[in-house]
Order: C-alpha cells, then sequence, then structure tokens
C-alpha cells in the first residue's frame, strides 16, 4: 500500500499480487481418522485370513466360485483401510511420497464400492448357490450399473461438490433394487426347490 498526499487530499493505492497463495489444508479435522484406520485394518486382515483358510484349507472340497470371489471383500478392505491409513497420515500432503499414498488411494476408492456391490449382487441372486449360470439380461444390467456407478464415483471425487454426488446416489439406488428384486427371485427359487424335495419325500440333513 502506498499513501500520497495531495492538494486534492489523499491517494490509497494498494497493489495485490495475481498470484496468491493456496489456503492451507486444515489437518487438524483428519487428527483421529488414521486411529480408526488403524483399528479396522487389523480387524479386515483376520477376517480374510480366516475366510481364505475356511475357503482353501477347511471346506477346499465344497468351496464354490462364489466364495473365491467373495476373498475379494476382506482383501479390498485391507488395501483401502492401509492405503487411507497412510493417506491421512500424510496431510498435508506437499511431499512427493504423499502424493503417492493420495494417488494410490485414490484408484483403491474408485475401484472398493464396485468390486464390494458386485459380490453382493452375485450373493443376492444366488451365484453357485441355487443357480450356477446368470441370464444374459440380468449380466447386462448389473454390468451396465456397475460401470455407471464406477463413472459417477469418479466424478464425484474429481469435482468434490454437492452436485457431483448425485449421479453417484442414483445409481446406488438402482443398484440397490436390483439386489433387492434378486433377493426376492433367489428366495422364490429356493421355496420352489424346497417344495420339490417335500413333494420327493427327500430328508434334508442338515448340520
Amino acid at each position: 500500500s502506498r499513501e500520497a498526499d495531495g492538494p486534492e487530499g489523499t491517494l490509497n493505492v494498494t497493489i495485490r499480487s495475481s498470484l496468491d497463495e493456496p489456503p492451507a489444508i486444515d489437518c487438524g479435522k483428519y487428527k483421529h481418522v488414521p486411529l480408526v484406520y488403524a483399528l479396522a485394518v487389523p480387524l479386515w486382515a483376520g477376517l480374510l485370513a480366516a475366510w481364505v483358510r475356511r475357503t482353501y484349507h477347511t471346506h477346499a472340497a465344497h468351496a464354490k466360485d462364489l466364495h473365491r470371489l467373495v476373498v475379494w471383500v476382506p482383501l479390498i478392505e485391507v488395501a483401502h483401510g492401509f492405503l487411507s491409513f497412510v493417506n491421512y497420515l500424510s496431510c498435508p500432503w506437499e511431499d512427493i511420497l504423499s502424493l503417492v499414498y493420495a494417488t494410490f488411494w485414490s484408484i483403491v476408492t474408485i475401484l472398493k464400492e464396485p468390486i464390494l456391490l458386485l459380490c453382493l449382487l452375485l450373493v443376492a441372486k444366488g451365484w453357485c448357490v441355487t443357480r450356477h449360470v446368470l441370464e444374459r439380461r440380468e449380466i447386462c444390467v448389473a454390468g451396465s450399473i456397475l460401470a455407471l456407478l464406477y463413472a459417477s464415483v469418479s466424478v464425484q471425487m474429481s469435482l468434490q461438490s454437492d452436485y457431483a454426488q448425485v449421479p453417484m446416489v442414483v445409481m446406488y439406488l438402482a443398484m440397490l433394487y436390483e439386489i433387492l428384486v434378486s433377493v426376492g427371485a433367489n428366495l422364490r427359487a429356493l421355496r420352489a426347490q424346497l417344495r420339490a424335495l417335500r413333494a420327493l419325500d427327500v430328508q434334508l440333513d442338515v448340520r
């Protein structure tokens, strides 16, 4: 700032740089986030170890493709939890290594939701349980919803605005509807199979 006195009065001249410094990141709001993931990762790791042991050792003779696919659920949770712990611990992300962690965290975060929902959808449809093959229409619908969900999550993480969350919410609702419809169809198929077994007077030995 500069002040110049003259007969007309006082002239104030203020010169500001057009390249203002970006606002500092408030890492205080992420203070307890690493602790949450530090507690969650061992739990998911224990679940992963137990599921792998049951699927590939204890019940390997009876394990189906669905059981092997569900291994991805605790596996991606462990990976996402570890990367989240490191990512939030690296705040304010000023060095190159912290930016690398943030990049990998973003990639795993984008992939996490579609993978979890795909496993949930296959369980709801009774794949490898009540039927071994899914109809082509079901595969096309599920694939389209997962692709759009992947795109909406990518847009939401890129824009970071309230409006960017609308497509993601819409795709979550579409996936929820598809899961509920699949659960209803699967329960009807199970009921029909039980009626057929009772009609044949088959005794079920459940242990």
